[in-house]
């Protein structure tokens, strides 16, 4: 592929486009758009259907791991949250003291 002459349909160079990307999101969303899931067309070429599904396994590779990246992020958030007092507590123990309730 050559991304200098390839253009989006605004005309702008497939290049152009990924330098104006400004997150992994951007760019997830970008390969989304660019290698979208499709089904193999009759006539196809194995060849063909095997390049088409490898771009989009890096594709689905890229979003598992942007998922798995914020679902670490946010169990990070919960294990820091001063919500949680008594995990950085020694003396109350695993649990809070939940005498009286």
């Amino acid at each position: 592929m050559n991304t200098t002459t390839n253009t989006t349909p605004n005309n702008n160079t497939l290049l152009e486009v990924f330098m104006s990307l400004n997150s992994k999101d951007d760019l997830i969303d970008f390969l989304d758009k660019e290698f979208p899931e499709k089904c193999a067309s009759p006539g196809q070429s194995i060849e063909s259907i095997w390049l088409e599904a490898g771009k989009r396994e890096v594709v689905r590779v890229l979003h598992s791991l942007s998922q798995l990246e914020d679902m670490t992020v946010r169990e990070q958030n919960l294990i820091n949250s001063p919500e949680l007092p008594y995990m950085d507590n020694p003396n109350l123990g695993v649990f809070p003291n939940i005498e009286g309730i």
